[in-house]
């Protein structure tokens, strides 16, 4: 009895701090969207066409807001910011692995219309599944 209860907590523990991590990461990813709605009112406003390299985007032009770094006590989030391209990074803190949640704004080049997609698919959260 004692070595099945042994063996559970082996398993679940790790399982639990994981899924608490992530739950907690949810925080990074919903803190990226001023931003993202930021770079959409970017795109729109320079009326940028199918597949065109999107430029002035960045913190603080725009639309777009100013980089966030959060210090405030139990925040998930380090720091927010854009790039001129529109790309935006959103880094967590050591609490929720120091993980790094990144945008990329496509326009058109992934579904063959003018709308802007999002790809996620280059921070370090995705490989390990925090996001």
């Amino acid at each position: 009895m004692i070595t099945i209860v042994g063996i559970l907590a082996a398993i679940a523990v790790p399982q639990y701090t994981f899924y608490t991590q992530k739950a907690k990461f949810t925080e990074v990813i919903t803190a990226t969207t001023p931003f993202k709605m930021g770079v959409e009112v970017c795109v729109a406003s320079q009326g940028l066409a199918l597949g065109a390299a999107i430029v002035n985007c960045s913190n603080g032009l725009n639309g777009v807001p100013n980089q966030v770094t959060l210090t405030a006590a139990g925040s998930v989030v380090a720091s927010i910011s854009a790039s001129d391209a529109g790309i935006i990074t959103a880094m967590g803190t050591a609490s929720v692995g120091s993980y790094s949640y990144i945008l990329i704004p496509l326009i058109g080049t992934e579904t063959g219309s003018a709308l802007l997609t999002w790809d996620d698919s280059s921070g370090t959260c995705k490989p390990v599944g925090m996001c």
